[in-house]
């Protein structure tokens, strides 16, 4: 199993004790320890405020910071999970990700979904639009983005983008192009959508849920005469790590306790769901049990998203040192 590892990326200050300015030196200071302990990647998420509604805290622009990461890293691989389609138009997206390709000497890999937070598109002035629609414009952005990243002039007449003898040069230094994620579980449109086109899945917050996904998967891929193997299975994982369960749990209610009633004051949810709600908590041991059962059920690529990582540097330590080894082939 193959591991990356979410940069903190937002710093809300129930969580963090930096001060404003601050947080660009510990985004780094994480970025090159996981690359000096071995993880394969490190990954940004694509939302310009707070999720999963917005609240007044700080969140930096994915872009922006993966290029910072990519002129200040070496060898570690380099990744988004994942881009919102709607925030930028297909052919923009081409010279961006093309642009960080040769700035990391060729370590990106570029992850798309359809999009799915209304609060936020709306809050900057973009449209939300039915989902069969952004699932098409996700499908039409996906051939521009391969046709742009490879030929030398690219036009496109489709429903929703029309594009007219574009140059995107310097193209990726990647050889065909950066390897293509599309993220998201829909069963009827988006996995027929990786089946066609992506070279990375990225699906499932529990065990049962990713054997589902990668069920239906296979079954796309019979419909469009492609082997299955040829496409990767990631998920997203959250992970509380301690010396022990106890210690895990506590560091866990600890965030709760300190986020949970702001979330609630401003926005009514809770953090039951999502990432934080299927997050494993427990000790070295335990983890490399419960990631063994990713794997039996196909998992090859493990996002993790370690949830204390900002004030908790030992944990990085942990799963580098104590978890990882036992996934090295």
């Amino acid at each position: 199993m193959r591991f990356g590892l979410f940069l903190p990326q937002g710093f809300l200050r129930e969580l963090s004790s930096l001060e404003h300015g601050e947080e660009w030196d510990r985004i780094l200071s994480v970025a090159e320890r996981a690359e000096s302990l071995g993880f394969e990647s490190v990954w940004v998420y694509d939302h310009f405020h707070t999720w999963p509604d917005p609240i007044i805290e700080r969140v930096f622009e994915a872009f922006t910071l993966l290029t910072a990461v990519a002129a200040t890293t070496k060898n570690v691989r380099l990744g988004q999970m994942c881009t919102c389609n709607e925030l930028r138009p297909p052919a923009y997206l081409a010279k961006i990700t093309s642009t960080i390709d040769v700035i990391s000497r060729g370590r990106l890999d570029v992850g798309l979904g359809a999009g799915w937070y209304e609060e936020e598109l709306r809050a900057y002035g973009y449209p939300f639009l039915e989902d069969s629609v952004r699932i098409a414009r996700l499908g039409e952005s996906v051939r521009i983005l391969k046709a742009m990243w490879t030929e030398s002039q690219t036009s496109f007449d489709g429903e929703h983008y029309q594009i007219s003898s574009a140059i995107n040069e310097p193209k990726p230094l990647q050889n065909p192009h950066p390897p293509l994620w599309i993220a998201g579980g829909g069963e009827r449109k988006t996995l027929r959508l990786v089946a066609e086109h992506a070279d990375w899945a990225n699906f499932g917050y529990t065990v049962d849920e990713f054997v589902r996904k990668k069920d239906v998967l296979e079954s796309h891929c019979v419909s469009v005469d492609r082997d299955p193997a040829d496409i990767g299975l990631s998920a997203n994982l959250g992970v509380f790590l301690a010396e022990t369960e106890s210690r895990a749990q506590s560091n866990r209610e600890a965030i709760r306790t300190r986020l949970e009633p702001k979330l609630r004051s401003a926005t009514g949810i809770t953090l039951d769901g999502g990432t934080f709600g299927t997050s494993f908590t427990g000790s070295s041991e335990m983890l490399v049990d419960w990631l063994g059962t990713w794997m039996d059920a196909g998992l090859e690529y493990a996002l993790i998203q370690l949830w204390d990582s900002v004030n908790d540097p030992e944990s990085l330590e942990r799963l580098a040192v104590e978890v990882m080894p036992n996934f090295s082939t």
